[in-house]
């Protein structure tokens, strides 16, 4: 694998990270308002790029 695959690599990796744990917030809160866990992801999903 050369640099560039293991950067893009590492890039996918983080992101799913990032939906993972940003996902298990979003059920957390789930009860409040299932458009408000929507905008909690897409809040910490776009912060954490």
């Amino acid at each position: 694998m050369s640099n560039v695959d293991c950067e893009i690599f590492a890039q996918i990796v983080g992101v799913m990270g990032r939906t993972a744990g940003c996902t298990l917030v979003s059920v957390f809160q789930f009860d409040m308002h299932t458009l408000r866990s929507i905008n909690i992801v897409l809040v910490c999903w776009a912060t954490g790029r």
